[in-house]
C-alpha cells in the first residue's frame, strides 16, 4: 500500500521481496535499480497481502523508510546507506500485536502513518504508551528531541499547521485529534474522537 516518490532524478519505492520489506531506487530517465535494502519483515492481515503500508519520505539527500511493523530508518537517498534508525517496539514500548489481538491502531493493522518533517525535525506517531504516543527525532541524528502522551498510533500521518496563531504538529491517534507543541511536545489541545 506504499505508494512510490520521485525526488532528485529517481524513483524510490517498497515492496515484498521474499517476505521482506525492501526499499528500491530506480533512476527515474532509464529505469536501471541504483539500489535496494531491506528495512523489515513483512507483515500480512486480512487488509490485504504482505508488504509496505508506509511511503517513504524523501528530504534533499535523505530517504526515510518506515516498516509496518514499526521500524524506521533513515538512508541516504543516493546509495540507501543507513544513517540511523530505530524501532517503535524496542526502543519506544509500542505494542504490535497483530490482527488478532483486537486493540485498536497500528498495534493491530501496522504503521502506515507516514513521518513529517518541520526544519530539522522528524516527527511519528509511534504509539508508545510510556509518553512515547508521538516522538520527535532530529531528522539527521536520531536524537530524541521530546517525546508526549500516550496515544496509540492510528493511520493518518501528523500535519504541520498553525492554529490560533500556534504552529504545532497535528495527529489523528487511537484517543483523538490532538496538538503538540513543535519545540517541546506539550499538548496543546486534545478533542476526543475514537477511532478502531
Amino acid at each position: 500500500f506504499a505508494s512510490p516518490v520521485v525526488a532528485g532524478g529517481k524513483v524510490f519505492y517498497f515492496d515484498n521481496q521474499n517476505g521482506q520489506e525492501t526499499l528500491h531506487a530506480i533512476d527515474a530517465t532509464d529505469h536501471h535499480e541504483l539500489w535496494r535494502t531491506t528495512v523489515d519483515d513483512t507483515f500480512q492481515d486480512e487488509q490485504g497481502p504482505p508488504g509496505p503500508r508506509c511511503t517513504p519520505l524523501v528530504d534533499g539527500d535523505r530517504i526515510y523508510a518506515q516498516s509496518g511493523k514499526g521500524e524506521l530508518q533513515c538512508l541516504r537517498s543516493a546509495d540507501g546507506q543507513r544513517i540511523w534508525r530505530v524501532n517503535f517496539l524496542k526502543d519506544f514500548g509500542a505494542a504490535f500485536l497483530g490482527e488478532d489481538s483486537k486493540v485498536p491502531g497500528a498495534a493491530e493493522h501496522g504503521y502506515t502513518a507516514a513521518p513529517v518533517i518541520d526544519g530539522e525535525r522528524l516527527i511519528a506517531c509511534v504509539g508508545g504508551t510510556n509518553g512515547a504516543g508521538v516522538v520527535c527525532f532530529g531528522k539527521r541524528t536520531g536524537k530524541i528531541m521530546w517525546k508526549s502522551q500516550e496515544d496509540l498510533a492510528a493511520y493518518a500521518a501528523p500535519m504541520i499547521a498553525t492554529l490560533a496563531g500556534a504552529k504545532q504538529v497535528v495527529c489523528f491517534t487511537v484517543a483523538g485529534l490532538i496538538g503538540l507543541d513543535l519545540t517541546d511536545g506539550r499538548l496543546l489541545w486534545r478533542v476526543p474522537l475514537k477511532t478502531s
